[in-house]
């Protein structure tokens, strides 16, 4: 879905701008469902590197572990405020809770939490 769907194709455009122009209401829940899969693969990663937590491979991991996301739910988003549209209203109802069972997953995980917690430890030692 990728090659067909501009939310996962890296933009050629300045700055990398979104192509709006190609981007329609049925290429949004495709594109945050591969999003959250990513980004739950590299959060896995994380807390599963058998390396002693650190600022890089745990905090600095973390930051860039969901930016597909990030970017994809940003340009729904702002379509669905300056747009609107039946489909895009339509798509809340599923993007919403999708997005929300998956930030809860990450904030609630013990082992990131863990990892998290021995990063912020060594600032004391």
């Amino acid at each position: 879905m990728s090659e067909q769907n501009p939310l996962l194709t890296i933009s050629t455009l300045p700055n990398k701008a979104p192509a709006f122009e190609q981007i329609k209401p049925e290429h949004y829940l495709p594109a945050i469902e591969k999003a959250i899969e990513e980004a739950r693969a590299n959060y896995n990663a994380i807390k599963n590197n058998e390396e002693s937590p650190s600022f890089e491979n745990t905090l600095l991991a973390m930051e860039s572990a969901s930016e597909t996301l990030g970017t994809v739910s940003s340009i729904f988003y702002n379509q669905l405020s300056c747009m609107g549209g039946d489909d895009l209203h339509a798509l809340v109802e599923k993007i919403g809770p999708l997005s929300a069972n998956f930030s809860s997953d990450i904030i609630l995980d013990e082992k990131l939490f863990a990892r998290i917690k021995t990063v912020h430890d060594q600032i004391d030692s």
